[in-house]
């Protein structure tokens, strides 16, 4: 994946209700940089608005936020990237939303157990506002 960057330690692994192997796998990590949308990057991914920048794509959805925490006094990047097994057939612009509304409400909850400020992380559903999905 050209427009997303190295894979971070693997915080949240989601399984079916029945049991069985994982199906989506959420990674955190600090970024250094914040990867933005651009024209190349508009032709394969959605992008959001929620956090910094956020898009998704085929079976993988990014988002970058500002994470400034109190104690210890520190401000950070911090990147979530939601990996989906290929074995779950979903695709469209459906799945690219889906897999958008998983990786902000995990990135939320990581983001409150830091004690994260200003974070522009969406409350609610992120909308679509740029690529292959995204208004037209």
């Amino acid at each position: 994946m050209g427009a997303f960057e190295t894979v971070g330690v693997p915080n949240c692994l989601l399984r079916p209700a029945a049991g069985g192997g994982q199906l989506v796998t959420i990674y955190f990590r600090e970024a250094v940089v914040i990867l933005k949308a651009n024209s190349e990057s508009e032709k394969t991914s959605t992008f959001y608005r929620t956090g910094a920048s956020a898009a998704s794509e085929e079976r993988v959805s990014s988002i970058y936020f500002h994470c400034r925490m109190a104690k210890p006094k520190k401000d950070i990047i911090v990147n979530a990237r939601l990996e989906r097994e290929s074995k779950v057939k979903l695709s469209g612009k459906e799945a690219a939303d889906n897999q958008m509304i998983v990786a902000n409400a995990a990135a939320r909850s990581v983001a409150q157990q830091l004690g994260c400020q200003e974070t522009g992380l969406s409350v609610g559903v992120p909308e679509a506002v740029s690529g292959v999905y995204g208004p037209h």
